[in-house]
């Protein structure tokens, strides 16, 4: 019989995996660039900031739901000139801007903070695409900093960026993972990201797969091909190592048949090694602890070409590991055998 699932982790052993959290086997320095749209829905900041009110939606149940906001209604000039040199194409004003921003946060009284969050976290899930590590690392700085002035009403409109703070912990430049692994540790003291991930996980899982599209890459304002190509990698590299991460931490009443669908294991077959590592990892962690979702048939046909076609030596151990996770019958039952 297929392994069964176990009982969810504690949150201090949650705390320990996240604190292990990081992308293995890579060696490479990140990807990424202006990009994403995630723009879940998030919870009211009801600091009476005009920004929220600005940002305010109407939606059925709870009329009174906010997403990010592409405009900053607040009325500070110096954070109104920051915001829009940031959105501004050159990298070096970018890294300026942002140098600027985190001195300028710790500067402002906690109202007018409140007034930029949700233009924030708009601007936090685009940078973190950016190719140069640089901004990506003090993106995260900056939400540091709004999380140090206006703790609660980070926690109260975190969902919209969650799926973009998992999978920065496993970006591929150690210096993004250690600030945002700063970051997390502010929003969520005392091990509360589990159930934080738990309550935000339908907007979690929608964006995590909505990073594996290779669409989600075309958006960015270079569209050299090479630069197309590091944003498509590291989006799929990070979001198959943070569903990777979810799998392991067996969240419950987690979507798994979403996160682990037929065309997840596409990736198996990716033309990059750093995608195809994740992707291996990522069919291990489901064979370890969810292998009752797997479908036996089209993942066989996967990892067979992987085995013949594999030709990078630094993914080797994880093709392996993937593959004795899956023979091995307190994991899958057997029925990985009847292929």
């Amino acid at each position: 019989m297929p392994k069964q699932r176990s009982n969810p982790a504690s949150s201090a052993a949650s705390a320990a995996a996240l604190q292990r959290a990081r992308i293995s086997g890579t060696g490479f320095i990140g990807f990424g660039a202006f990009a994403s749209n995630d723009t879940g829905t998030v919870a009211e900041d009801n600091s009476g900031g005009s920004a929220g009110k600005a940002a305010r939606k109407s939606t059925g149940e709870n009329p009174k739901v906010l997403s990010p906001s592409a405009f900053y209604t607040g009325s500070d000039p110096i954070l109104t000139a920051l915001f829009k040199n940031i959105s501004k194409k050159d990298s070096s004003t970018k890294i300026k801007s942002l140098q600027e921003l985190i001195s300028t946060v710790e500067t402002l009284k906690p109202p007018v903070v409140r007034e930029a969050l949700l233009h924030w976290f708009y601007l936090f899930n685009r940078l973190t695409f950016e190719n140069d590590k640089r901004i990506r690392e003090l993106a995260s700085i900056v939400l540091y900093r709004f999380c140090v002035t206006v703790p609660k009403a980070v926690v109260r409109n975190v969902d919209s960026i969650m799926a973009t703070l998992i999978c920065e912990l496993f970006d591929p430049a150690l210096e993004v993972t250690k600030r945002t692994q700063e970051a997390v540790e502010a929003i969520f003291p005392g091990n509360d990201l589990i159930p934080a991930m738990s309550r935000s996980q339908n907007i979690l899982v929608a964006n995590l797969l909505r990073r594996l599209k290779p669409e989600s890459a075309d958006s960015g304002k270079d569209k050299r091909k090479e630069a197309v190509e590091e944003r498509r990698d590291r989006l799929q590299s990070t979001a198959l190592a943070a569903i990777a991460y979810l799998v392991k931490l067996d969240i419950d009443d987690c979507p798994y048949n979403k996160l682990v669908s037929d065309s997840i294991w596409q990736f198996l077959a990716a033309k990059t090694g750093t995608v195809r590592v994740q992707a291996y990892n990522l069919v291990q962690k489901v064979a370890l602890h969810n292998s009752d979702v797997l479908n036996m048939e089209i993942l066989g046909r996967a990892v067979c070409k992987a085995i013949a076609k594999e030709n990078e030596i630094f993914a080797a151990k994880p093709l392996w590991e993937m593959i004795l996770a899956l023979i091995n019958e307190d994991n899958t039952g057997g029925r990985f055998w009847v292929l």
